[in-house]
């Protein structure tokens, strides 16, 4: 039909109503097409799909309307079509078949003919085109009313798009043209409605293929006020939507940014809300820190890095400068700018590895990065670095520089300016910081006697030179001095803590750098002299084993040191203190007594000089001057000390020295005053009289609570240690009568040197040698006499009448005898008068 001419009953009105019909539905199928497209790139190829189903729904329609047209013009009373005088024969002569004015009139004719009586086989034509129209308007409904919500609905869930390159193509002024190369496939199996799955794969087998035109896109975000992203200008793509068929689609698209303002607002938003994406993965192959260079002053840096990168996109950027931003004191406060970096240009391939090159250069320390917190003895310098040398997490900020750089475009400067961008940085633990440590010329100071427990100057002082050698690492390239010093160190002896040193008054310091060798890294030798800084003994028991392995022990001992150390150091960008920076050292002492258990042999005492200074019936006061020797390269100042004399380990006396000196080597003539008030006088009294009378004797010194007044726990710490002493021999004068009598026994006592009897007045007289210096006053003498060698009692002096023996020779007054009533005694004196006679006496002094 479509090849004859038009038909009478048609005109050649219906064609140009269908001709306008289908151009109607073709230019509103287009506005549907590029609409879609606008909000999903889904839908375009839904909205070309429709516009196929609505031009055939176009076309039907068109024959509806020509049907329609023709009946509203007949009437019941008039012929369907009027008679021509060019065809004198309608309705009775024969009919041209070519004509197919004529073909339908013998129609319409043969309907009017139509008796139901005649031929009912002629009738089931016409009930099958009845059927079919009536199927056709039904499908036309159908497919007109509920087939774009199936088709959209399909589309949506069967449409699968798999990116296989990205690639920014170039940057432009207004913003970057992309290429994006990607399959497109339409799959069925993901639609989960049945009847949806059916229909769409049935309607995209008929349609095989959509084509959309040239589209513009622009994004918005309702929930920021409908701030424009971006537009895409998207060039016509043809796809295959037949089921499971796949397309290769390859094309340029301009992109150009939108409202720069409004999107930098939501980029913050997110920041803070903390919904940005995850950084990818990134190792660092290049860190370097060296001064600045070309005339510039202050610190810089070259960094390189390597990030892991997933996706298949390529593009290249151009250099970008960025300002390096830190926290302040608080998070309510402004960032601080310390740095200025600038990137390279960058290479992007897809799922490679991405190498960024960035040099940054710091001109100067902000005053407000290196001042102290309000209430708070630490600056944000401190807490940047205190968390990233303990090896934590630290936080730097990013925001674009406000300069331009090369022929970056100006939009990408607008937008990165105002974003600050959290940028985590792995923190880097100093093992091993502090390569060697040790103290020379150290000198110990005794706390003051007299202060106050527990306070600054009830502990003991320590003053030493300490030496370190400190590791640069090798990132390092730069010239840094250390000026100053101080610390709070720990002092450990095994596994216990002994004590802690107060180093926290800044120390004078001076370095040296020391460059690497083979191996071994650069350092930094430094040196500073501590000068009486405070140790404080917190474990007594630690201590006392520590001073028992160096009086007697024979490899001396190690004390571990573990420190927190401020540095003030001087760099290019001036001097500014680094805080907590771990120390740790190992301190070897020599053992005090180079080996072995008789300390006393190693400090070689002499006691000379020994002088009464007076006396009370129960007690004596003595001077005396001692010499020792140190055998140690410590040495020590003693503001007082007081110790405990024993005899059979019985308290018998003290002994007190003040301002003592004691260095290395020998020390002279060092005062000591002692106090013999024994506890027990029967000890005490045995002892005095057995030193008196020139026999060997020996006395032991102990510590006690009270040895430092100011330090009760250090005096009870080192009474676990007893020194023992030889006492000095007394060295009573000659008797000058006796000169040249070889029968006297050097060995024997020498306070009585001889003794005169009167036998007929029952008296005696006794020659005395006193080896004291000042008189000793005799208040009872009960004595007794045997025949030398023997048991034999001859006599017994009881006498309580006081008298002085003055130093040196002198006669006792005459002294009232009681002579033995055994015959054998009083026999044996009388057979010597005129002689002499050796005697053996014991007597009891008061």
């Amino acid at each position: 039909m479509a090849d004859n001419p038009p038909s009478p009953i048609i005109g050649t009105s219906a064609e140009a109503d269908r001709g306008r019909s289908v151009r109607s539905t073709s230019q509103i199928s287009r506005t549907s097409q590029q609409s879609k497209h606008s909000q999903f790139s889904s839908h375009s190829e839904s909205g070309s799909k429709q516009s196929r189903i609505a031009a055939s729904t176009a076309s039907i329609r068109s024959q509806q309307s020509r049907r329609s047209d023709g009946s509203a013009h007949a009437e019941e009373s008039t012929p369907l079509l009027q008679r021509d005088a060019n065809h004198p024969n309608y309705g009775d002569g024969p009919t041209n078949s070519s004509d197919p004015a004529s073909i339908a009139a013998s129609s319409l004719r043969s309907l009017q003919n139509f008796n139901p009586g005649k031929g009912k086989g002629r009738k089931w034509p016409t009930i099958v085109a009845l059927v079919l129209l009536f199927l056709t308007i039904t499908t036309i409904l159908v497919l007109g009313f509920a087939a774009p919500e199936v088709v959209d609905e399909y589309a949506k869930e069967a449409t699968v798009f798999n990116p296989v390159y990205l690639s920014i193509d170039s940057f432009t002024s207004s913003g970057v043209r992309a290429r994006i190369q990607g399959d497109f496939t339409l799959d069925a199996s993901r639609v989960r409605k049945k009847p949806v799955r059916d229909l769409g794969r049935f309607g995209t087998w008929i349609a095989q293929a959509v084509e959309s035109k040239n589209s513009e896109v622009k994004v918005y975000l309702p929930e920021y006020g409908e701030v424009l992203l971006g537009t895409a200008y998207v060039p016509g793509i043809v796809v295959d939507i037949r089921n499971g068929h796949t397309t290769r689609v390859d094309f340029l698209c301009d992109l150009v940014a939108g409202d720069v303002g409004g999107i930098r607002a939501i980029l913050n938003d997110w920041i803070e809300d903390n919904d940005l994406p995850t950084i990818p993965e990134y190792r660092l192959s290049k860190l370097n820190f060296r001064e600045a260079q070309h005339g510039q002053r202050g610190m810089a840096a070259d960094v390189s890095l390597a990030l892991k990168n997933d996706f298949p996109v390529a593009l290249t950027l151009p250099p970008l400068e960025f300002n390096i931003l830190v926290q302040g004191c608080s998070p309510n406060q402004p960032y601080i700018l310390l740095a200025d970096a600038k990137t390279s240009k960058v290479e992007v391939e897809p799922k490679e590895d991405i190498h960024v090159d960035v040099s940054g250069i710091v001109k100067e320390l902000p005053e407000t990065f290196v001042k102290a917190c309000p209430e708070s003895e630490k600056s944000p310098l401190d807490l940047l670095l205190g968390s990233y040398m303990h090896g934590d997490e630290t936080t730097i900020y990013i925001r674009g520089s406000e300069s331009l750089s090369g022929d970056t475009p100006k939009w990408i400067t607008d937008f990165l300016r105002g974003i600050v961008l959290p940028l985590p940085f792995p923190g880097h633990t100093f093992d091993r910081l502090i390569r060697d440590f040790s103290l020379a010329d150290v000198h110990f100071s005794l706390p003051d006697p007299f202060a106050s427990p527990d306070s600054p100057k009830s502990q003991l002082r320590l003053s030493a030179t300490v030496e370190a050698l400190v590791n640069l690492p090798e990132e390092m390239n730069f010239h840094i001095a250390v000026s100053r010093v101080r610390a709070e160190a720990d002092v450990f002896y095994h596994e216990g803590k002994l004590g802690s040193l107060d180093l926290r008054k800044w120390q004078q310091a001076n370095s040296t750098r020391i460059d690497a060798h083979g191996k071994t890294p650069a350092g930094l030798a430094v040196k500073s002299l501590v000068n009486n800084a405070p140790l404080n003994i917190t474990d007594d028991k630690i201590f006392a084993d520590l001073l028992q392995a160096l009086l007697f022990g024979e490899n001396g001992i190690v004390l571990r040191v573990k420190a927190k150390v401020e540095v003030e150091i001087e760099t290019a960008l001036g001097k500014f203190v680094v805080r907590d920076l771990p120390a740790e050292g190992k301190v070897f002492v020599k053992p005090l007594s180079g080996g072995g258990s008789n300390f006393s042999h190693v400090l070689s005492p002499e006691i000379g000089a020994l002088t009464i200074l007076s006396t009370s019936p129960t007690s004596l006061t003595l001077s005396a001057k001692i010499n020792l020797t140190n055998p140690t390269e410590y040495s020590a100042v003693v503001p007082y000390i007081d110790v405990h004399l024993l005899a059979n380990d019985t308290i018998i006396g003290n002994a007190t020295a003040t301002n003592v000196n004691f260095t290395p080597g020998s020390n002279r003539d060092l005062s000591v005053t002692a106090l013999w008030n024994p506890q027990d006088r029967e000890v005490g009294r045995e002892f005095l009289s057995k030193y008196i009378s020139g026999q060997n004797t020996s006395i032991a010194i102990r510590t006690h609570a009270g040895t430092i007044p100011s330090q009760p726990r250090l005096g009870e710490a080192l009474s676990l240690i007893t020194i023992e002493l030889p006492t000095p021999h007394l060295h009573p004068p000659r008797n000058p009568d006796h000169d040249g009598d070889d029968d006297q026994d050097p060995n024997g006592p020498h306070f009585i040197d001889d003794a005169t009897m009167h036998l007929l007045s029952s008296h005696i007289t006794l020659t005395l040698l006193s080896p004291l210096h000042v008189p000793l006053l005799i208040t009872s003498l009960n004595a007794s006499a045997y025949l030398y060698n023997t048991s034999i009692l001859l006599g017994q002096i009881l006498y309580h009448s006081p008298f002085s023996i003055p130093p040196g020779v002198s006669q006792s007054p005459k002294l009232l005898v009681r002579w033995s009533l055994d015959d054998v005694g009083y026999d044996t004196v009388k057979k010597a008068l005129g002689g002499k006679l050796r005697v053996r006496a014991e007597a009891e002094v008061g």
